[in-house]
């Protein structure tokens, strides 16, 4: 046992905050320490805690979901392998990799997702058929990474567009193209 961990078992509050953050990084450090630093009134304490691989799992999603500080939340974040499925279709689905908070739900999952990420299904997205319907409506198909029958029809209503071309770019902007489903995620590691 390095003298840190001995020091930090016996008594962390009289320790100095450099002493403190050499504990905390040190990957000699008992998880029990760990989890008394998590606590520590020191933002970068708890960020030391937060990247030691000894730092208990129950800890880690405490630090990543609840800490004040941005860079302590950020240092504890993880990866997971996320199967994403596109526009609800069997068959057009990817694995990504999501640098997410510990123990991070589904649905908060889908939302990091579908806020910071950019499919290369979308590559495959093209344009199968536009109708103007009248009164600046128009109906846009699209058809998910080039499957048949992964076709999908999107009505743009109320779009003061008469070119054909803006309306399918506000048809990419609406929500529902990018509508991922997680089909799947696992931790992969820190």
């Amino acid at each position: 046992m390095s003298k840190y961990v001995k020091s930090a078992v016996m008594n962390l509050g009289d320790e100095p905050v450099d002493v403190r953050i050499q504990i905390a990084s040190s990957e000699d450090t008992l998880p029990e320490v760990l989890v008394q630093l998590a606590n520590d009134e020191n933002w970068e304490v708890r960020e030391q805690v937060a990247m030691n691989p000894n730092t208990p799992w129950d800890t880690l999603v405490k630090l990543g979901n609840y800490d004040e500080s941005w860079p302590v939340r950020r240092s504890a974040y993880v990866y997971y392998s996320v199967e994403i499925s596109f526009g609800g279709y069997i068959g057009a689905t990817e694995f990504i990799e999501v640098h997410a908070p510990a123990g991070i739900s589904k649905d908060d999952l889908r939302t990091l997702v579908l806020e910071d990420y950019d499919s290369d299904l979308l590559d495959f997205l093209s344009v199968s058929e536009t109708e103007y319907l009248g009164d600046s409506e128009w109906e846009i198909t699209f058809n998910f990474n080039g499957y048949i029958g992964f076709d999908v029809s999107y009505t743009i209503y109320g779009y003061e567009a008469d070119e054909e071309d803006d309306a399918v770019d506000e048809a990419l902007e609406m929500e529902a193209i990018f509508d991922f489903g997680i089909v799947d995620f696992k931790y992969v590691g820190r």
